[in-house]
């Protein structure tokens, strides 16, 4: 197995005009050894080079490349599948990076309440009857924070199996269309949608005809979504439907058609496209933006009810001495 840097380099190389058995020689190591002196051994043998480049190639290339391999050249199809890869795999850890410490704040700041309400509240209740504080309104606290901390678990809970049941296999697109029709502008359409003029625009970078791109991206297996609205253009196309006709669905995100109609008759698509991409992620951005300060907004505000809380108990030993 070879890593990413050495599908980068192979295919590099191979773009710059080096023969393969070149290529490899340049970039042997000994990381990488058995890998190359595996492929030579499958070529000596007499097989294609795409049909045995694949078994050494990381996971996250190999079906990308396999569906590319179907209609281009093996340098072409490496470029691309190289390319998509690096996109994708960047937005993809962007978005989970930018979320990621909000959600741990927020779970933290749950599990914190709960271990507060739970096993340090006892001993807060224990103080106020030593100094024979009123506990009614401290009871009700406890009992509002037990409440709430069960809601938000049950949501979360119902949450994540509602997500768990949408992401198999089979029941995906179904979910898009649902989306798509009471959620037209969710972040979920718009990612999806950036995702697939991702890989239209490279594919028009390599001057792949219009048609043939769409049934690139429609035959990737481990992107069904991407497929879904490749196919979905390209069955428009195929009843005669222009162009511009065609990419004005509902599957699709809405802003995407004024670019579209602009690169059509400006005959510039490969840049609209990016236009697009870049104006995409900007709204994605934003909407994340959102998501994370609403987010960390709440756990701020949780966290600020349990110090109110727990300093009105500390303080209440204070205040009877006052009223003495």
């Amino acid at each position: 197995m070879i890593g990413k840097l050495d599908c980068e380099g192979i295919s590099r190389l191979l773009n710059s005009g080096f023969s393969l058995t070149e290529t490899l020689d340049l970039l042997q190591s000994k990381d990488n050894t058995a890998a190359f002196d595996h492929l030579r051994r499958e070529l000596a043998q007499g097989k294609l080079l795409s049909a045995c480049f694949t078994d050494i190639t990381p996971k996250v290339y190999r079906r990308h490349l396999s569906a590319f391999l179907q209609y281009l050249p093996f340098p072409e199809a490496l470029a691309l599948t190289v390319s998509i890869t690096r996109e994708s795999d960047a937005m993809r850890k962007k978005y989970l990076r930018n979320l990621l410490y909000p959600s741990l704040l927020f779970i933290g700041t749950i599990l914190g309440m709960i271990i507060f309400n739970e096993f340090c509240f006892p001993a807060l209740y224990s103080l106020i009857e030593s100094f024979n504080g009123d506990p009614a309104p401290y009871l009700h606290m406890h009992a509002v924070i037990r409440v709430l901390t069960s809601a938000v678990i049950l949501v979360l809970v119902i949450v994540f199996f509602i997500l768990l049941w949408i992401t198999v296999k089979g029941r995906q697109i179904n979910s898009y269309q649902f989306m798509q029709k009471h959620f037209p502008d969710s972040m979920l359409i718009q990612y999806v949608s950036a995702e697939f003029i991702r890989f239209f625009r490279e594919c028009i970078h390599c001057n792949i005809h219009t048609r043939k791109t769409l049934q690139i991206i429609a035959d990737i297996p481990n992107r069904p979504l991407t497929a879904y609205l490749a196919a979905t253009v390209s069955e428009s196309l195929s009843q005669g439907t222009r162009f511009l006709e065609a990419v004005d669905s509902p599957a699709l995100d809405s802003l995407l058609l004024k670019f579209i109609r602009i690169a059509v008759y400006s005959s510039d698509l490969e840049n609209m496209l990016t236009g697009y991409l870049d104006l995409s992620q900007q709204r994605l951005d934003r909407q994340c933006r959102r998501i994370t300060n609403t987010v960390q907004l709440i756990s701020y505000a949780m966290i600020g009810v349990v110090l109110v809380f727990v300093y009105q108990v500390l303080m209440l030993p204070m205040n009877i001495l006052t009223q003495i």
